[in-house]
């Protein structure tokens, strides 16, 4: 995971106002524990569910997508996918993926785990599609006719129509990949 500038500065921020307001954290609470000071609760983790800012702000912390909007600028670069390329008419989006990354339960990152993240989401008979709901899946992906794993490394995603925005709609909360063993493991909560 890429912690960016606001990240650090946030919580060099919450460590400023412990030692501030005089509670001191010591060697071994700093060495285990990580404060962080929001506005409010999240309500949800799961990216796909989330509604409210709060939620949003700590599950951008927890997961990636695959595409990502380069700090202050609307241009698309690299996430959790290291290339891609568009066919020319603009149905078929190919990702070439990261290796070596693994989710937070230990389980690799790959072009299956992509599949599984977004066809919950839009599926029905999806084994995953009753755990939750998904309330902007029609929006960005009413448009995906199907997610395929071409390899562990490669993931095409076929569009029904050509949606110029199909990049962006990529780096939204609701298309961060999750693990689908911690997702199938946590069911409903």
């Amino acid at each position: 995971m890429r912690l960016g500038p606001r990240w650090w500065s946030a919580l060099s921020v919450a460590l400023l106002v412990l030692v501030v307001a005089g509670e001191r954290p010591s060697e071994a609470q700093l060495a285990n524990t990580l404060v962080v000071g929001l506005v409010a609760e999240p309500v949800a983790l799961d990216p796909a569910q989330v509604t409210d800012l709060n939620s949003n702000r700590v599950g951008r912390r927890v997961v990636e997508t695959l595409v990502a909007f380069a700090d202050e600028s609307t241009q698309i670069i690299p996430g959790l996918a290291e290339s891609w390329t568009i066919s020319k008419d603009g149905l078929n989006y190919t990702f070439k993926l990261r290796k070596g990354i693994a989710f937070h339960d230990g389980t690799p990152f790959n072009a299956a785990a992509v599949k599984f993240s977004i066809e919950r989401q839009i599926n029905p008979e999806h084994p995953a599609s009753k755990l939750g709901k998904y309330p902007f899946a029609a929006y960005f992906f009413g448009n995906v006719k199907a997610v395929e794993v071409m390899d562990d490394a490669t993931v095409r995603f076929i569009l029904k129509e050509a949606r110029a925005s199909f990049l962006a709609v990529l780096t939204a909360g609701a298309a961060s990949i999750v693990s689908p063993t911690a997702a199938m493991k946590a069911g409903l909560d």
